[in-house]
């Protein structure tokens, strides 16, 4: 059988795929990548050069697009070589560890740090077995591979407490073959990492057939044989300590599957959900919140508001009800691209980043109809400072971002912005109002039922962004999302009008905060998740992880807010309209 040459790239990031059913296969590999080292503890990813690693003769740099760079996931290339179908065992390299290396490794040992990799558009996984409630054992991927593990008493051949790094890759790759095509198609990409203090006989080859190992890795749950097979005793793991200075041997070996899934469903180990009971089970809750809402403006405008109108003595004129509504702007469309783009189309395996860059080039497009809005709004409520608004429409909101990517910078993490890419996203603006609190109490219990429709999404939804667990229930969360746009239109309406009758005329600010108040209620959430779900140590991962959250939920203010204000606006202009002016 013929032989398909691979070369291995190493990246070290969390990987996303663009996957269209239809979209043809390959039946060869050219290039398997890694992207970037990440860790659930600190959250600060790194570059995978940035440790004592195995480099080819060149590394090259692949920044596919802007998505990539803002996520830390520049691709560059390794010095794995695998060729299809071919069984071995190979010595990468050898590497001497300076004082400051074995610091730095044991450091992101003991961090929990994990090495992602790609090949033919598939992360590669650690497999996991799941049982499931009925006694059944299901197959899950867990994307990436721990850099090292620290030892236990539960672990063999490991002294509790040392930091082992796993110097050897087990590539398990599983490939289909059907009459319908030649050669293989990849549907499977399995690491086994395991920790072996080589030890060899004779002079040092870079040529596994030359150099005499007399170590063999069998797992790392067992200490590794010697070339005869016998064991080499129980401290067999290659452990690494502090400001110590030592070769670390790193080798891998390819082991070649034949399996029956076929291409387009190969992605479904990685994305496997579990039950989708909870799923539904707050959709259904949410939906019970809607109807009541419903139910409630519509007595509004059927039954209170008319009795209300046709008592409605002295009518104001039309000068004057335009002065008190303001014109009627265009409704808030700046997700809807974004939105149906990741609805329609989005998928894991897609390039690297695509699916941010998208986002990113929308949000700067839709920055006309925001400023165009903004000032028409404050002009219509007899503002003067409309350039100022303009101006802090476009500026206020990234700037704040752009203050925050400091810390991230002084760190050196390959997740912070580089300056030039700084300079791109200045040219980017979103819609930004000020805060200003009026009605603290309502305001505060308005934005309880928009967070209640969606705090169960947002569950998944920062698993899959702080613990790096595919998120793939997108139909889910168009539900929710549409739940929630209705929410907070009808919860701020039957404010709004309570406010009216109340005789305060002031209604825009109170609308505009009482659904967007839930963005409170979600950085409320984001610090109970942190001390209940995360291990995040050290000062500068957690003030970036509560820095990532307050600008999430600073935005998620803003949208909310706007779906508020201009459903009340809506709803002001049409009950005025419906008085008779003499």
């Amino acid at each position: 059988m013929s032989l398909v040459f691979l070369r291995v790239w190493l990246l070290l990031a969390p990987v996303a795929a663009f996957y269209l059913p239809g979209v043809a296969p390959h039946e060869y590999l050219d290039n398997e990548k890694v992207n970037k080292l990440s860790s659930t503890k600190t959250q600060l990813p790194y570059d995978y050069y940035s440790l004592p690693f195995c480099r080819p003769a060149e590394v090259v740099n692949k920044m596919e697009n802007l998505g990539e760079v803002l996520h830390g996931s520049v691709i560059k290339n390794s010095a794995y070589d695998i060729s299809m179908g071919k069984i071995e065992f190979r010595v990468l390299c050898k590497r001497t560890l300076e004082p400051a290396e074995a610091t730095l490794l044991h450091t992101r040992i003991r961090q929990d740090y994990r090495v992602h990799m790609i090949m033919d558009n598939l992360p590669a996984a650690t497999k996991m077995i799941r049982e499931l409630p009925d006694g059944q054992t299901i197959v899950m991927y867990d994307r990436g591979y721990p850099l090292g593990f620290v030892g236990s008493a539960e672990r063999q051949g490991s002294v509790p407490g040392g930091a082992y790094l796993h110097n050897h890759l087990r590539f398990v790759l599983k490939y289909h073959k059907d009459a319908a095509f030649d050669g293989a198609r990849i549907v499977g990409f399995e690491v086994e990492p395991l920790s072996v203090k080589h030890k060899y006989k004779g002079a040092w080859s870079d040529d596994a057939s030359q150099l005499q190992l007399l170590t063999l890795p069998v797992g790392h749950d067992s200490p590794p044989l010697r070339a005869d097979r016998k064991r080499c005793g129980a401290r067999g793991g290659l452990r690494v300590r502090r400001e110590a200075t030592g070769p670390v041997v790193y080798t891998y070996d390819v082991k070649w599957e034949p399996s029956d899934v076929k291409w387009a469903s190969r992605w479904d180990l990685y994305l496997y959900m579990g039950d989708d009971q909870i799923h539904w089970f707050s959709i259904i809750n949410s939906l019970a919140i809607v109807l009541l809402l419903t139910g409630i403006v519509a007595m509004i405008m059927m039954r209170t508001l008319r009795r209300d109108v046709s008592r409605y003595n002295s009518p104001e004129d039309k000068d004057d009800l335009a002065e008190a509504t303001g014109p009627s702007p265009a409704p808030p469309a700046a997700c809807s691209p974004t939105l149906l783009f990741v609805f329609s189309c989005y998928h894991p395996s897609s390039s690297s980043g695509g699916l941010l860059t998208a986002t990113l080039l929308t949000f700067m497009l839709m920055g006309v109809p925001a400023g165009y809005c903004a000032s028409h709004t404050y002009k219509a409520l007899k503002g003067t400072e409309w350039k100022l608004v303009t101006v802090l429409t476009a500026t206020l909101y990234p700037g704040a971002i752009a203050a925050t990517l400091k810390c991230l910078i002084g760190q050196q993490s390959s997740g912070a912005i580089p300056f030039g890419t700084m300079v791109v996203l200045l040219l980017m603006w979103f819609g930004v109002s000020a805060w200003y609190m009026v009605g603290a109490f309502n305001v505060l219990m308005g934005g309880i039922l928009p967070f209640g429709a969606i705090f169960i999404e947002l569950f998944f939804i920062m698993t899959s962004v702080w613990l790096q667990r595919f998120y793939y229930v997108f139909g889910f969360l168009a539900l929710v999302l549409l739940i929630l746009i209705i929410t907070c239109a009808e919860i701020s309406i039957v404010l709004c009008y309570f406010q009216l009758c109340n005789e305060d005329y002031n209604w825009w600010w109170r609308a505009f905060l009482t659904s967007g108040s839930s963005g409170l209620y979600l950085f409320g959430y984001s610090i109970m998740y942190f001390h209940s779900q995360l291990e995040i140590d050290g000062f500068v991962p957690t003030l970036m992880y509560f820095t990532y959250m307050a600008v999430f939920s600073t935005l998620f203010f803003l949208v909310t807010g706007t779906i508020g204000f201009y459903s009340c606006q809506k709803f002001v202009w049409a009950i005025y309209a419906a008085i008779k002016v003499d």
